[in-house]
């Protein structure tokens, strides 16, 4: 029949896309699977087929219902334009979303999900200078939606004539048939429960489960943004005097000899990580200030672990001790009860400012610092959208550095 043979070759052709995105991810993330057995890397391939099935048959489920419809209109040529254009449009974003992750997965160490809609006005925003220091992917993306569009199968113009009635009847009996196949490939077979990320973790290796993940099939499946009742809850102590019983809260005193508790200054820095200082090894490093403070006038903790590996999950697991322990982001919970390090030092008589280089309400660092208890600070935006109130920001320049020798010290 010849519908279904062009539906099918349709399908096929996305599911040998999904299947060369995987080998790019494995290709440019060689890194973290270099470990792992040769044999383990092919299964995680003919695992990830199933969750290719499931997110093709639910991003195009329209688009085969519609392909397979009883009657004329599949013969007539501006009904075959608009379907190619629908397989087209339809899949496109999840296409873009799993080349993205090729790189994307290098900083997050998993594959995206709704949470990166908390991002979207940053990333917005930022597009033209991705597209420019990620020039590879940006051409990448470009060449699979033309090379996509290009190979979708199209059916040849034929004389349009009114079907039979005995036509009509095999081709509804087909689409009966086709439709529960849609919905056992889109939930990942008979099994009780639909398929989700969950399956995937089969393997010894811990970053095969994302290999045999597609971007697509985990942004489907995730929480919708920002909906605090989807969230799970979790209560670890019966009542709130046994939590303070187990972590006292405590207290700031004066040093010796000074009538006043010393400043306090929080520097958060976008991924500095150890092995960029020269903490422990005097011969590397490019932070000599930092290595000084740390080494000869502070405390270093040796022990010192990530809490989060996005910007976004950064204040919370500093300014209110709230680790990444979910796929939402922080913001995204929004709970009553919360209680953060300026709200805590503003008791004790201290003046509180927040500041950071990036726009207006970039990752909601403006709205979350005053939750934490940091007093609103005056700004005025540069062209830039940068803070002028901070001592960091240079509005001639457009730069965002210490722009007075004893900011930091």
């Amino acid at each position: 029949m010849a519908r279904l043979k062009l539906l099918s070759l349709r399908l096929a052709l996305l599911l040998l896309i999904y299947a060369a995105l995987r080998a790019l991810f494995l290709v440019l993330n060689l890194q973290a699977f270099h470990q792992e057995e040769a044999r383990e890397i092919v299964d995680a391939f003919l695992v990830g087929l199933r969750f290719d099935i499931s997110a093709v048959c639910l991003i195009n489920a329209a688009f085969i219902v519609f392909s397979l419809l009883p009657g004329p209109l599949w013969e007539r040529g501006w009904y075959q334009r608009a379907l190619k254009v629908l397989f087209f449009v339809s899949n496109v974003p999840f296409l873009i979303m799993n080349v993205v992750d090729v790189e994307y997965f290098k900083f997050t160490g998993q594959r995206s999900s709704s949470s990166l809609l908390d991002m979207k006005a940053d990333i917005g925003a930022q597009m033209g200078q991705l597209a420019f220091h990620y020039w590879y992917l940006a051409g990448a993306g470009l060449l699979l939606i033309g090379a996509f569009y290009y190979f979708i199968p199209s059916r040849a113009p034929v004389p349009c004539e009114k079907p039979a009635p005995a036509k009509w009847v095999r081709d509804a009996l087909v689409l009966i048939a086709v439709v529960p196949l849609i919905v056992v490939g889109a939930r990942g077979g008979l099994q009780g429960k639909i398929l989700s990320t969950v399956q995937a973790d089969v393997f010894d290796g811990m970053n095969l489960s994302h290999l045999a993940l597609n971007s697509s099939f985990t942004l489907i499946h995730s929480r919708p943004g920002c909906d605090a009742r989807t969230l799970p809850q979790f209560r670890f102590f019966a009542t709130d005097e046994e939590l303070k019983k187990e972590f006292p809260e405590p207290g700031l005193s004066p040093r010796p000899g000074s009538a006043h508790p010393d400043n306090i200054v929080i520097i958060i820095v976008e991924s500095l990580s150890a092995q960029y200082t020269g903490m422990g090894d005097p011969r590397r490093g490019y932070t000599p200030f930092l290595d000084d403070l740390g080494q000869n006038r502070g405390l270093l903790f040796q022990n010192h672990f990530s809490n989060a590996r996005r910007s976004i999950d950064a204040p919370p697991a500093i300014l209110a001790g709230l680790p990444h322990l979910v796929d939402e982001t922080f913001y995204c919970a929004q709970q009553k009860r919360l209680t953060g390090i300026g709200s805590l030092l503003k008791e004790r008589g201290y003046t509180t400012s927040f500041f950071h280089g990036g726009r207006n309400g970039t990752m909601y660092f403006d709205v979350f610092s005053k939750r934490m208890g940091f007093d609103p600070t005056r700004r005025t935006p540069t062209a830039s959208g940068a803070y002028t109130t901070s001592p960091f920001s240079n509005s001639s320049t457009g730069s965002w550095r210490p722009t007075k020798s004893h900011s930091l010290r």
